[in-house]
């Protein structure tokens, strides 16, 4: 990774990051777990084909049980993939102050990773109350101000030194839903900057990555993905982490779509104006891309859809079958699909909501699996046995 930050921003942050890692030695943020168990390295291992392969389970981890988090890492295990992405939200470990951690819950998810031998992508986000803008009431508002949520940074890196060393900052910024009040790529960047230097400072090689773009385009409350990346770009956030991020969602089509029109896996690096072509173009040719999301919801208040055409404009789920194609054509695809590093699916269960985004898992909410549990596990399984 080439690094240019400007001086004027190096310096900037230097005397901050000083303070917050005695800050955080202070607090006791220790690098080591409590019980004095020798910690494991987290590496960028990779299964097959040198793609990386995952589930993503956003924040649902930290409010379960002992009991629940083990069967999610057991599910990882079983179907072959070595990965899950968490998030390590801000507002979830310091709710209250900038003085007091509540790190057990999470410290949970990491014991039962190194247990199962799956290695973490943190997402590092979310704003607590006390760190907004004035009059913005969601945890996804963007922090009012960067130099506190890189002390944060640096409190996650010191205590889980030896237990992540992959991190993602934020999730879908380009979207008024996890940046409000609106999207803005300087706003994000200065955060991100600030946030991957933090982190160096502990961390000297963690291996660090822009938040997972949504797919969209431009519109009231987002930005295009492929704009937000050139906006990133300009910003210099290519010089700062060693991999970008994205959600190239395609559902009702699959992965390995080409036709007439393209789908934001094409958009990926198969289009003229792909995610691939601006990074080149920013100085930043085969910076990895990893696909920090991707899946199918099985249900939700509008049409299913089996992929055949046409494609009703009331779709916004697709059959147990189709996930199951879907999900297994994903796991084919990412390796056939240039600088893509990693694919994480989301998501391994079902929620209870009215909408489609609580549908995305491999299972039901009741457990029981669906059949793209199975399609998933065999195309890890095929692949692993052909990469060998």
């Amino acid at each position: 990774m080439s690094s240019r930050l400007a001086l004027r921003d190096t310096g900037r942050l230097r005397l901050a990051l000083i303070g917050a890692v005695l800050l955080a030695l202070v607090l006791g943020i220790a690098a080591a777990p409590a019980d004095g168990r020798t910690p494991r390295l987290t590496t960028l291992a990779t299964t097959a084909a040198g793609v990386s392969y995952g589930l993503a389970f956003g924040d649902t981890l930290f409010s379960k049980t002992p009991a629940q988090v083990k069967r999610a890492f057991d599910d990882i295990v079983d179907t072959g993939a070595s990965w899950a992405r968490v998030d390590l939200n801000w507002a979830d470990i310091q709710p209250y102050n900038a003085h007091e951690f509540s790190w057990d819950r999470f410290d949970e998810i990491v014991d039962q990773a190194q247990s199962h031998g799956v290695h973490l992508l943190a997402t590092i986000g979310y704003t607590p109350p006390w760190a907004r803008p004035k009059g913005c009431n969601s945890d996804k508002c963007r922090p009012a101000g960067p130099g506190e949520f890189a002390t944060f940074a640096t409190a996650a890196a010191l205590r889980y030194h030896d237990a992540i060393t992959t991190w993602e900052v934020w999730n879908e910024p380009n979207t008024a839903g996890f940046w409000a009040p609106k999207p803005n790529a300087y706003q994000y960047t200065t955060v991100l900057k600030d946030a991957s230097l933090a982190i160096r400072a502990v961390q000297p090689d963690a291996f660090i990555m822009s938040g997972g773009l949504a797919a969209t385009t431009t519109h009231a409350g987002a930005i295009g993905t492929r704009s937000f990346v050139r906006r990133m770009c300009k910003h210099g956030a290519n010089d700062v982490v060693d991999a970008v991020a994205a959600h190239p969602y395609t559902y009702p089509f699959l992965p390995s779509h080409h036709k007439y029109w393209a789908t934001a896996w094409n958009k990926l690096s198969s289009t003229k104006n792909s995610i691939e072509g601006i990074l080149t173009a920013a100085g930043s040719p085969g910076m990895p891309i990893w696909l920090t999301e991707y899946g199918a919801p099985t249900n939700g208040p509008g049409t299913s859809s089996n992929g055949s055409p046409p494609i009703a404009a009331s779709v916004d789920h697709v059959t147990m079958t189709r996930q199951a194609h879907i999900a297994a054509s994903a796991v084919n695809t990412a390796p056939k699909t240039p600088d893509v590093g990693a694919l994480f699916w989301y998501a391994d269960k079902d929620g209870t909501g009215p909408n489609s985004d609580s549908y995305y898992g491999l299972r039901r909410n009741d457990g029981t699996r669906k059949p793209s549990y199975a399609a998933w596990r065999a195309a890890l399984t095929e692949l692993a046995q052909n990469s060998h």
